[in-house]
């Protein structure tokens, strides 16, 4: 995990937070390599539901139909409970993503503990713009319910 990153994130906005998945090498060296527990990732929902802000890193991958595949650096989510945003770490513009605008739909976990899952957006009033984010598998629940509107 690039340590650069993350402190660019944490200056974006000082007072809001990481996400408990989201966490900076020095952030899982204290946890001794653990994953968030089921209480940490509970507690960032009900900040969320609250109407709280968390930043959880995302890489984001945007298409349109018939143009293939174009990749976006490095990035993080800024969550709110009715739209959240994707800042690019590399001052690209950023990308708001409205609750109830977007199907959201993410990946089947697998057997195996993976790091990170994919997260696929669709916009529903013009189902050629589609973005696809790897974020923290810890932190999925928590993106499907600031992006899902159900």
């Amino acid at each position: 995990m690039d340590l650069h990153r993350i402190g660019t994130m944490a200056r974006s906005k000082p007072n809001v937070r990481r996400a408990s998945g989201t966490r900076t090498m020095l952030d899982v060296w204290r946890n001794l390599f653990r994953p968030p527990t089921a209480a940490q990732k509970q507690a960032d929902l009900d900040l969320l539901h609250s109407g709280g802000e968390l930043i959880v890193t995302a890489t984001l991958s945007s298409a349109r139909t018939h143009t293939g595949v174009h990749w976006v650096p490095q990035g993080y989510l800024h969550l709110k409970s009715e739209e959240s945003t994707w800042k690019s770490i590399h001052k690209l513009p950023d990308l708001n993503f409205r609750k109830g605008n977007w199907i959201v739909r993410s990946t089947p976990q697998g057997s195996l503990a993976s790091r990170v899952t994919i997260v696929s957006l669709v916009n529903r009033q013009d189902v050629s713009v589609h973005h696809e984010m790897r974020i923290p598998t810890p932190d999925l629940d928590l993106v499907l319910a600031a992006l899902s509107d159900n």
